[in-house]
């Protein structure tokens, strides 16, 4: 288990340095904030698109060699835009080509790699591997752009960050053969059809299940589009340059590090839990956007990088537990769609808003939707209705 914790979380930080870097070399190429936002939707439109079709597939087979094949794929995409700005080849056509294709890529990826889990440990251990693969998940999503602001800023440009992101794929693709899987039992869907239908109307009807996508969905469109904010909040709000998209996307870092590790001594699952999470996520929205100086405006990212990840990781372990093993792998593909496939939605959204008026509006309107959606969940849950509670 903690071989393929460790490449996964070594994956996920160079799939979010890549994402990062790409936001970063759109701006340079076009320096237009609507640029950004169309060439993430381009990166995670295919999770949109692809998302249940390859849940199934998870379903179907062999989850390790169809997570091998990912990270090969997912190297060359990586690799060749990497050798394309160090030869000085970058253009915006090619970068939403590759954009597109990569997004292909995870759209499959992703699912397989989230079903894995239940065949990396025995079911005693399943809850704190689920808590423990989320938070690698979810803190490589605040790390991986850390890194890559610390990379640009270091060389000025982005073949570092696609070198870096394309060999973690390949690490990933040798821990992945070097695993051990348990058996596990009705891991495998039937061939029949309505398959996809089925997931669907499964996680619909299912409360534990329907309750986290929903108000995930939202928050995701809303608040989650920080590659597309971040590059135009420091170039555009504070007058900086990469050495400045570094500093913020480190404190973001050291926030998600600091909020992972507490979340999990002490990990709650369910509405109400999900909702008093989103709500102090909310604040810290709240604060960036209000915040008049590059300090402040640094600090605030590290609350939200924190609380970002803390509440991402209750609402996934809460999917994962109510999940059962036959529907895991499209259960997986609804939260992917959810998480990745609201980049083509809220990434043009932020992108315009940043464009017509600053990025500071971005942050207020994620801060106002997560903090209602706290506050609706706080409302219709159920008096102590905390869920399940894990102490490490």
């Amino acid at each position: 288990m903690w071989i393929y914790l460790v490449g996964h979380a070594v994956s996920t930080t160079g799939f979010w340095t890549h994402t990062t870097a790409f936001a970063w070399l759109v701006l340079t190429l076009s320096g237009d904030g609507r640029a950004i936002g169309a060439a993430i939707a381009l990166q995670f439109l295919p999770a949109l698109l692809l998302g249940p079709a390859a849940g199934l597939l998870a379903d179907r087979l062999p989850k390790r060699r169809v997570l091998m094949a990912a990270q090969v794929a997912g190297a060359v995409c990586t690799g060749s835009l990497g050798w394309a700005t160090a030869t000085g080849n970058a253009s915006l056509p090619l970068a939403f080509c590759l954009a597109f294709v990569f997004g292909c890529v995870t759209a499959v990826e992703n699912p397989a790699r989230m079903s894995l889990v239940p065949e990396l440990a025995d079911e005693e251990k399943l809850p704190r591997s689920y808590s423990l693969n989320a938070l690698a998940f979810n803190s490589a999503r605040v790390i991986g752009p850390a890194l890559a602001g610390a990379l640009i800023a270091a060389s000025g440009e982005t073949t570092g960050c696609f070198a870096v992101a394309a060999g973690t794929r390949l690490f990933m693709a040798v821990a992945l053969r070097a695993i051990t899987l348990v058996e596990v039992s009705s891991g495998r869907a039937d061939s029949q059809p309505g398959e996809i239908r089925a997931g669907v109307r499964y996680a619909w009807r299912t409360p534990a299940i329907r309750w986290p996508l929903v108000s995930m969905a939202v928050i995701s469109v809303l608040a989650y589009q920080h590659q597309v904010l971040l590059p135009l909040l420091a170039q555009r709000t504070f007058d900086g340059d990469a050495a400045t998209l570094g500093m913020m996307t480190a404190a973001m870092g050291l926030g998600a590090i600091a909020g992972g590790l507490v979340g999990t001594r002490v990990l709650r699952t369910g509405r109400r839990a999900i909702a008093v999470r989103a709500v102090f996520m909310g604040l810290a929205l709240a604060l960036c956007a209000a915040a008049p100086t590059l300090p402040l405006a640094v600090a605030a990212l590290a609350v939200l990088g924190a609380m970002t990840t803390v509440l991402a990781t209750t609402a996934m372990s809460t999917i994962q537990a109510a999940s059962e093993p036959g529907m895991r792998g499209r259960v997986a593909a609804l939260w992917f769609v959810v998480m990745l496939g609201s980049a083509p939605i809220g990434g043009p959204i932020m992108g315009v808003l940043a464009e017509l008026a600053d990025p500071r509006w971005g942050f207020g309107l994620g801060a106002a939707a997560v903090l209602l959606v706290g506050v609706v969940g706080i409302a219709t849950s159920r008096p102590g209705g905390n869920g399940r509670r894990n102490e490490k």
